[in-house]
């Protein structure tokens, strides 16, 4: 899926940051101990949901468009 695609990235680019701090530190990147990913999510309110849930009954044409997707990590490795 999309969102994994966007995951792999986001531990693609922790891994590069963390070489990179890892080599200015005269270290190497060993293993990783932890990852937590941000999944925080921003819905519309129950209330807001409620009070439109009558203009949601009618048709409504929808545009074609893009929708932006973003995973972010927190990952930890051991420096060896």
């Amino acid at each position: 899926t999309l969102k994994d695609a966007a995951r792999k990235q986001a531990i693609a680019n922790a891994l590069r940051r963390a070489k990179l701090y890892a080599e200015a530190a005269g270290a190497e990147v060993g293993e990783i101990v932890q990852i937590q990913e941000d999944v925080s999510f921003s819905g519309p309110r129950p209330m807001a949901f409620k009070q439109a849930r009558a203009a949601m009954a009618e048709s409504v044409p929808v545009e074609r468009g893009s929708q932006d997707l973003e995973a972010r990590v927190t990952a930890t490795w051991r420096l060896k």
